[in-house]
C-alpha cells in the first residue's frame, strides 16, 4: 500500500490578535453594584496576504458587589473578571481550533496592567 500525503504543505501563519475589554457598572436600588465585564478576541491568521484562520469569540461575566465602594468594585472586575475570560477564551480557542487542519491557537499571556488605568 502507498502512502498518500493528504492537504496541502503547512506554512508558518503569522497571526494578529486583537483584545478588546470592556467595562459596565450600575449601582442597583439597595446600593450594591452590577458589574458586566465583555472580552472580544479577534484572531486573523494569514499565509502572505491571504487570510487562512479567522477567529472571534465575544465572553462575557457578570459580577454582583455587595458592601463594596465603586472604586473597589471596578477594579475586582477590570482585573480579576478580565483574567478569568482570557483563561477561558484562550483554552476555549485552543480547544477549538485544535480540532481543524493547522496546528491549535494558543494566546500569549496578556498584561492587563495597562488596561487597569
Amino acid at each position: 500500500m502507498k502512502a498518500t500525503r493528504i492537504g496541502r504543505r503547512r506554512r508558518k501563519i503569522a497571526y494578529k490578535i486583537n483584545v478588546v475589554p470592556s467595562l459596565e457598572i450600575q449601582e442597583t436600588e439597595e446600593k450594591n453594584y452590577f458589574g458586566r465585564v465583555k472580552l472580544q478576541i479577534d484572531i486573523k491568521g494569514k499565509v502572505r496576504n491571504k487570510i487562512v484562520r479567522k477567529v472571534s469569540v465575544l465572553i462575557v461575566e457578570e459580577f454582583k458587589g455587595e458592601e463594596v465602594d465603586e472604586k473597589n468594585f471596578e477594579n475586582l472586575c477590570k482585573i480579576n473578571g478580565v483574567a478569568n475570560l482570557l483563561l477561558i477564551a484562550r483554552a476555549f480557542i485552543a480547544s477549538v481550533t485544535s480540532q481543524i487542519t493547522y496546528p491549535p491557537i494558543v494566546l500569549p499571556l496578556i498584561d492587563l496592567k495597562s488596561w487597569q488605568k
